[in-house]
């Protein structure tokens, strides 16, 4: 059986093979001649980019495309011949994608006499996917057949690297800032356009992330409109950039107590805080044991008029294992006069400070100003203004008092001044003098009703 089966086997490949050969080659004419009628040579257009090859020989003999933009915006339509079969599989996305026209810049001679930027013709090479072995395909015509280019001399400069993230770390967690293992980047690109680079960004998609995250990212140059500058290339290609997160923490600050007591002419109308909550981080694994902080009680008796407060709440944070950008909290303690008693102010007791030497000032009126407190030593009030800056003219300008200890003025008082140059003629409205005393007598409580007032001049 062996034998027999062997036989049968040498048999075939050893005899008749003239004829074997001939119906091998008749079937595969047959084959193709098949094959053609059924799918019949077809031709469809294709639009492709235009790639640059050999952008490092021209970018390290000192050059750089200086419209690169709009030559890679641009499109070539090449014409492809081919089976059906073949196009279609030529016009899957995947494929489709690759084709392209090329321009080669390693044959591109440059004349470095002439006065850049230059402008060169150079020749489109079409290209087809690779790796479609199985079919094949002639380029029938393509256009453009040439591009124009324009070569500048590459220049290069020193700038500060900027950082950004985008997307949105995962819910419950907070990022920090980006940081980078380098603070500068050399900036390299066309000379002539050297002055539209505003600035050189590396951007970290931050997006789910839920843990600190280090990822290589790509500078980009950009304009002072925020459009990204093509033609421009940044060394390093890739820097390291890295995002710590952490968990997010609400805390909320507690309305500050109180000790102590105000004054007896003073009332506490309000206390008021802000922010009252703050976004703190921690580690991803950390929980707080409480999600709040007190502040430090506002000493009432320390008070004398209403005011503004604020707390460093750095180490209430760092008791509960917390950090925040906020450091501070901001108390407002609003308080109002009770009973305040008035008082006259005589215009000539109201020094007048900071005027200029070319000028003149009168104060225009007796000033009525209401203070609480106790035991008020009104010779201890030494009334001023301050003219700095002031014009010629009618002046409305704050009333400077030098309240004693204990005093509160209910509310800040203005005065009217009228100032003239010392050429001019005094103003009609007053023909009195200026008048600046220190030694004239204090201004007097009002001991009578509105229309019956003490002064200082009737006094005298």
């Amino acid at each position: 059986m062996n034998n027999s089966h062997h036989d049968i086997i040498k048999d075939f490949f050893t005899k008749d093979i003239g004829l074997k050969l001939f119906s091998i080659i008749m079937a595969t004419l047959m084959w193709f001649l098949v094959m053609n009628s059924i799918n019949p040579t077809e031709s469809r257009v294709y639009d492709a980019n235009i790639s640059f090859e050999n952008m490092d020989t021209l970018i390290n003999s000192g050059y750089v495309v200086n419209n690169q933009t709009y030559i890679m915006n641009s499109t070539v339509s090449i014409k492809v011949e081919g089976s059906r079969p073949a196009l279609d599989e030529l016009s899957k996305p995947q494929n489709r994608g690759a084709i392209s026209a090329r321009i080669d810049l390693s044959k591109l001679e440059i004349d470095e006499s002439a006065e850049f930027p230059q402008k060169y013709q150079v020749s489109l090479v079409p290209s087809l996917p690779s790796g479609l072995y199985v079919y094949s395909y002639d380029i029938a015509s393509y256009f453009p057949t040439a591009a124009e280019l324009e070569i500048d001399r590459l220049k290069s400069t020193t700038a500060e690297l900027q950082l950004a993230a985008y997307g949105n770390v995962r819910s419950g967690y907070i990022a920090s800032e980006p940081e980078a293992d380098i603070a500068e980047v050399e900036v390299m690109g066309p000379a002539s356009r050297m002055t539209q680079v505003d600035s050189v960004v590396a951007a970290i998609d931050i997006s789910e992330a839920d843990k600190d995250i280090t990822k290589l990212c790509s500078p980009v140059v950009y304009d002072k409109d925020k459009n990204e500058l093509a033609g421009f290339f940044v060394n390093p290609e890739n820097v390291n950039v890295s995002v710590k997160v952490h968990k997010e923490n609400d805390i909320t600050v507690n309305e500050p107590g109180t000790v102590g007591a105000l004054p007896k002419h003073l009332k506490l109308d309000s206390i008021t805080w802000e922010p009252k909550t703050i976004i703190c981080r921690s580690d991803t694994n950390f929980t707080p044991e409480r999600t709040s902080i007190d502040l430090p009680p506002v000493d009432l008796s320390k008070i004398t008029k209403s005011m503004e407060q604020t707390v460093d709440i750095t180490d209430l944070l760092k008791e509960l294992g917390l950090q925040s950008d906020v450091r501070r909290v901001s108390v407002k303690i609003n308080v109002s006069v009770v009973d305040p008693k008035k008082y006259v102010i005589n215009k000539s007791d109201i020094k007048i400070n900071g005027l200029s030497p070319n000028f003149t000032a009168t104060v225009a009126e007796d000033v009525t100003v209401e203070i609480g407190g106790e035991n008020i030593n009104t010779a201890a009030l030494y009334p001023s203004v301050n003219l700095s800056g002031c014009r010629i003219g009618r002046n409305t300008i704050p009333l400077d008092l030098k309240l004693p200890s204990g005093a509160t003025l209910k509310e800040n008082v203005n005065v009217t001044v009228l100032v003239a140059s010392r050429t001019s003629a005094p103003e009609p409205a007053s023909s009195e003098p200026v008048t600046q005393s220190e030694t004239a007598a204090p201004a007097q409580e009002i001991t009578t009703d509105s229309t019956t007032e003490t002064t200082t001049e009737e006094q005298q």
